[in-house]
């Protein structure tokens, strides 16, 4: 998998990686891509969107998952004073 997105937002995960935020759209209008690395899994991507102050990721197996955004860590000066809302 080649990723050419902005990264703007990370987060270490439990399987030993990352899940990485990019700044490029889903193939839905409202949606940015996502990935993802796990040392057992190996690497993901999904989509998502931030709602009331959450990350919402759907995964490429269908999986739906939900993080705060406080837990990641912005990449970019501007992502961390606007908070992902010009997404």
């Amino acid at each position: 998998m080649v990723c050419f997105a902005d990264p703007i937002m990370t987060v270490k995960n439990l399987g030993g990686g990352s899940i990485v935020l990019t700044d490029e759209p889903c193939y839905d209008a409202k949606m940015h891509k996502a990935f993802s690395y796990h040392t057992k899994i190996g690497k993901t991507f999904g989509c998502y969107y931030v709602e009331n102050d959450n990350v919402l990721i759907r995964w490429k197996s269908g999986i739906k998952m939900s993080y705060s955004i406080e837990i990641f860590t912005p990449l970019r000066k501007e992502v961390k004073e606007n908070a992902l809302l010009s997404l």
